[in-house]
């Protein structure tokens, strides 16, 4: 959450510190104001020294016992040291004797936000807005986050749009601004809004480089690079202008020029792990297998946990027939991020390829677990399991019908699994069954058992849907 005040002990003013050190050596009680006190506790929270901030706000109070900015300024050090529910109390007791007191309410929501009250945060934003001539930009922000917490992303756009009209260059409220119209699946929405705000302001370069990326998400592409090259000539040192275009260019199947746009970004920075990686899966396509994996090692002399160029580098192993290293990669990469579901179908493949069934089927069982509804996975251990008994398959395949019951792939691949075990009725009601459900699967199905031709009843079935499609589209 937004920081709202500055008012931290300036580092280079020591005689205060020095004095309070004194005293505690002493043992003694030295004076200080209630200025000196506040100074103090921050000092030691920016420290992170919290048995001092706490004992510097327990001797300010014993001076000047209820004063209400010393226990906000206790509630603040409640809250870093996890003990949110008393900096919650103390809240309380303040906002009940100073319910327009702004800096309390902001906080309070930050306790709230700790508590994971979330409802309760966004109380707290709208009274502070209430009751604030201040900072309103920032906590219609933070408003917004509350809002996108609770997938309330119209809400959150329209809390960001006040934002912007007290303060129309917040560049953080643009940024987010973008994000919500992509949530709220209002993209065409946004390009109307940021095209009206270009109108006011055509030197933003925020909402040049949003508009840009609203373009792209509907595949505008052409329109999104002019919009980028706009926000790049206005502020030449984005480097996010730069990366945006070379994925704009990947899109459009234009390697080359994507690798270009990308090196723009790094004259502004060399030291970018995304941007060499992104060049080299460029030049993996077109490929540069030498020039690719020259520029994953890059990124990994940068970033070794990098999994995208450990990734790559497993590419260009497998491309050169070495499955062993490939897979090496592969497994460093998951290991780094299990939840990388496409990573894992990768080093699933190459295991496959490598004829090492049992590890390909283990590791799709520790992704079942993880991704019990990813139907892809269910699909091939179903199909590596099998060993010509097809029944292991069907079982397979039942298992995960029961998992994600809206998977027509899963039925298709159950009907070809039933005509393979001999069960043709079985495999006749279902095709039936699906079919009607699911008219457009019938070319997938046909793909994946093209010999299902050679069984005359389903061949009918088949031949009879074929006709009276072609009579519908007459």
């Amino acid at each position: 959450m937004t920081e709202y005040t500055d008012n931290l002990f300036p580092k280079s003013d020591s005689s205060l510190i020095d004095k309070f050190e004194q005293m505690l050596k002493s043992r003694d009680a030295y004076y200080f104001d209630v200025e000196e006190v506040e100074a103090l506790v921050d000092y030691y929270l920016d420290k992170t020294n919290y048995r001092k901030a706490k004992f510097a706000v327990n001797h300010g109070l014993s001076l000047f016992p209820d004063m209400s900015a010393l226990l906000l300024k206790k509630a603040h050090v409640y809250a870093a040291t996890e003990e949110s529910d008393k900096a919650l109390d103390i809240l309380q007791f303040l906002e009940a004797a100073e319910p327009t007191n702004t800096e309390m309410l902001l906080f309070k929501a930050v306790v709230h936000r700790k508590l994971n009250d979330h409802e309760g945060t966004r109380a707290c934003l709208l009274r502070a807005l209430k009751v604030s001539p201040e900072n309103r930009d920032q906590i219609f922000l933070d408003l917004a986050y509350e809002q996108q917490i609770a997938n309330d992303y119209k809400g959150a756009i329209e809390s960001i749009k006040e934002s912007l009209t007290i303060n129309p260059d917040y560049e953080a409220g643009l940024f987010e601004l973008s994000y919500c119209y992509e949530m709220a699946n209002e993209i065409e929405l946004g390009i109307e809004f940021f095209q009206k705000y270009l109108d006011q302001f055509p030197y933003n370069f925020v909402a040049w480089y949003n508009i840009a990326m609203c373009y792209d998400k509907i595949g505008l592409y052409e329109k999104s690079i002019e919009a980028v090259d706009f926000c790049t000539a206005i502020r030449g040192d984005f480097i996010g202008g730069y990366i945006l275009k070379g994925n704009v260019l990947t899109a459009m199947n234009m390697d080359l020029a994507a690798i270009e746009a990308y090196k723009d970004s790094l004259q502004y920075d060399s030291e970018n792990p995304l941007v060499y990686t992104a060049i080299g899966e460029c030049q993996e396509r077109l490929e540069m297998w030498n020039h690719a994996e020259l520029n994953y090692k890059k990124a990994l002399a940068i970033d070794p946990e990098y999994i995208e160029a450990l990734m790559g580098i497993g590419a260009i192993r497998e491309h050169e027939g070495d499955l062993v290293n490939a897979i090496s990669h592969y497994k460093e990469a998951v290991k780094k991020d299990d939840f990388h579901l496409d990573n894992r179908h990768i080093l699933v493949e190459a295991y496959i390829k490598s004829n090492q069934l049992e590890k390909a089927k283990a590791h799709l069982e520790e992704m079942i677990k993880i991704f019990p509804d990813d139907a892809e996975s269910w699909l091939t251990l179903a199909e590596i399991s099998s060993a010509g008994n097809y029944l292991i398959s069907l079982e397979i395949i039942n298992q995960a019908i029961e998992k994600i019951p809206e998977d027509n792939d899963l039925k298709w691949q159950k009907i070809r699994y039933l005509i393979k075990c001999g069960r043709e009725q079985q495999a006749i009601d279902l095709y039936i069954y699906t079919a009607s459900e699911n008219p457009e699967g019938v070319k997938y199905f046909l793909r994946i058992f093209p010999e299902v031709r050679q069984f005359p009843n389903i061949a009918s079935l088949i031949e009879i849907q074929d006709k009276a499609q072609q009579e519908n589209d007459l």
